[in-house]
């Protein structure tokens, strides 16, 4: 299961990590694409814990720096962003797989195939098209378990 996604820079596309997350399209996989800026990858971090296991995950832009978390405009000026990763005990669905979307208009649910993405794009404000967050989920059936022998 997805626990995170770490944050991962470089200097030109020769560094893009082999383990990176890709654009689900056939698109460019750096984060920061045609902005200018450093070469950014998000990379997956698993787990088998299922209580640590990402169920959903939450872009957080905002004006002040969070040092317990990774910018994704590390340098870039601006706003901070970030993707924080929500581990809900509670749901059985956890995320399997993410993605990026990059899309010309806003998403109003995920694209087919795929369970959740993050309502928030990453990059808004900043005058490019939309870039989403999207991941796959399967059941652990975990609660249920727990659930009925309780």
């Amino acid at each position: 299961y997805v626990e995170r996604l770490d944050v991962v820079f470089g200097n030109d596309e020769n560094d893009m990590p082999t383990d990176c997350i890709h654009a689900i399209s056939g698109q460019n996989s750096n984060i920061d694409f045609q902005a200018g800026g450093k070469f950014i990858w998000l990379v997956p971090i698993y787990t088998t814990d299922v209580a640590r296991a990402a169920t959903s995950f939450d872009v957080l832009i905002q004006s002040y720096e969070d040092p317990k978390l990774n910018d994704l405009a590390r340098r870039a000026g601006g706003d901070f962003r970030y993707v924080v990763p929500r581990a809900d005990r509670k749901l059985s669905d956890k995320i399997v797989e993410v993605g990026i979307l990059r899309s010309d208009k806003p998403l109003g649910r995920p694209p087919p195939g795929w369970h959740g993405y993050c309502v928030n794009d990453l990059n808004k404000g900043r005058r490019k098209g939309c870039l989403y967050v999207v991941w796959k989920s399967a059941s652990t059936g975990s609660w249920y378990v727990l659930y009925t022998i309780i």
